[in-house]
């Protein structure tokens, strides 16, 4: 056999570069999940401010208040019209009748649930409201407190002055949204951790 011929890896060989190969992934997977959950907290605010900006649009095209709700300790929330009793105009799916709680008109206000992606979380928040939007908000009490109040959208532009803040499962970071009443601007904050949440 010739000197210089090339000899193959022998399957001890390759067995210790298969092992180094695992070992690596496995030290790299939890350092890649950190920045990827980031991420996706980053979006799903991003998320909430376009459904903030739509609600505010589709307002003020309709002429018809829209209401925003989301649940705490979930990454669930509904975007519906508000119709009042008197409105001649038929009601639709995401539509909520004004005049009676919402149990007591057969309409569910969460009927149109949809959810933030995948680990990430309401973890609280509020909205103040005017006086027009005050018999709004107290007909719209939560009915319990994973409920936050209603985020109201006029069909003048303005909206509640409001402040949420989402996070992701281990809570280790949140991203706090917040709206401007009388300009209807919506602006997320950057990743904060619980020490940096404002009051």
């Amino acid at each position: 056999m010739p000197r210089d011929a090339q000899r193959g890896m022998t399957l001890l060989e390759l067995l210790l570069v298969l092992a180094i190969v695992v070992v690596v992934g496995a030290l790299a997977v939890p350092m890649l999940r950190g920045p990827l959950e980031n991420q996706r907290l980053r979006k799903s605010a991003d998320l909430i401010r376009a459904e903030w900006n739509r609600a505010r649009v589709r307002a003020m095209k309709s002429g018809r208040i829209q209401v925003f709700r989301s649940n705490n300790e979930t990454g669930e929330y509904s975007l519906q019209a508000w119709v009042a009793d008197t409105d001649d105009q038929e009601s639709t799916n995401d539509t909520i009748r004004f005049g009676a709680p919402a149990s007591s008109s057969g309409s569910n206000p969460m009927q149109d649930t949809r959810t933030l992606p995948e680990g990430i979380v309401f973890v609280g928040g509020d909205a103040s409201s005017d006086s027009r939007g005050a018999q709004l908000q107290n007909t719209f009490a939560p009915p319990d407190s994973t409920q936050a109040r209603p985020i109201l959208f006029y069909p003048d532009g303005t909206t509640s002055t409001a402040r949420l803040a989402v996070s992701n499962e281990k809570r280790n970071y949140y991203v706090v949204l917040s709206l401007r009443g009388l300009t209807g601007i919506a602006q997320a904050s950057d990743l904060v951790t619980a020490q940096e949440l404002p009051p």
